[in-house]
């Protein structure tokens, strides 16, 4: 394994920093999601805790970006070194992509597509830098685990939500909680009840959108009779 001097840290930094910044570029899309549309979805058992993922993906973009520096170090005269090199940028925003086309488009099919690309492209990164440097290699088989985890609980989550044979669809849900908002001063609803039956029931709560920010009496309404659909 090469080993870091003043020389290449500057390239150390550089790949970290390129694969970090991969990660956090993804997580916009996510966040934008998280709470509203994605607490909406139903989930198989075999689900992680949300806390997992953010301390995991940290890892996988660190050991990313090492292994990346590792091709670096190998040097681009070679025609296969330059052609992972650039395999591994290319990569980098196919996983991107995928954060966009199912947290940012909210494409569950579509993201199926994407993470399968994401998952070919892993592992030929591993097959071509093994023949460069297999610790750079070694530190992307995780990643690919994970990965392929990832791809079941996609498939699993569009199977559940929009698959055939899904419990219910969330489209016709959402569009018939647009259409019954009624306002609720004239009959005296108690607000609180409803805002925690409903955070605790998918985040139907949070998925009222922008209503909640001008009327919490339309607000509650719509997820009250949200609510009594997903009963």
């Amino acid at each position: 394994m090469n080993i870091i001097n003043k020389n290449n840290l500057h390239r150390l930094i550089l790949s970290v920093i390129l694969a970090q910044g991969a990660g956090v570029i993804g997580s916009c899309f996510t966040a934008q999601s998280l709470s509203v549309w994605y607490a909406g979805l139903l989930k198989p058992v075999f689900m992680p805790p949300s806390e997992v993922f953010g301390p995991v993906w940290f890892l996988l973009y660190l050991a990313m970006g090492f292994s990346f520096f590792l091709i670096w170090e190998r040097g681009l005269k070679e025609a296969r070194n330059r052609w992972v090199f650039y395999l591994f940028l290319v990569h980098l925003g196919v996983n991107i992509l995928w954060s966009l086309v199912f947290f940012g488009m909210q494409e569950l099919f579509l993201s199926i597509i994407v993470i399968v690309i994401l998952w070919l492209m892993i592992a030929a990164l591993i097959a071509f830098s093994w023949h460069i440097d297999r610790w750079a290699a070694l530190l992307l088989i995780p990643y690919l685990l994970w990965v392929s985890f990832a791809t079941v609980l996609n498939v699993s989550i569009w199977q559940l939500n929009d698959g055939p044979g899904a419990p219910h669809s969330r489209v016709p849900i959402e569009a018939e909680y647009q259409t019954h908002i009624v306002y609720t001063s004239d009959v005296g609803l108690d607000k609180e009840p409803f805002r925690s039956d409903c955070r605790a029931r998918s985040g139907v709560f949070q998925s009222c959108g922008s209503p909640c920010d001008t009327s919490a009496e339309v607000c509650i309404a719509a997820c009250a009779f949200t609510c009594e659909l997903l009963e």
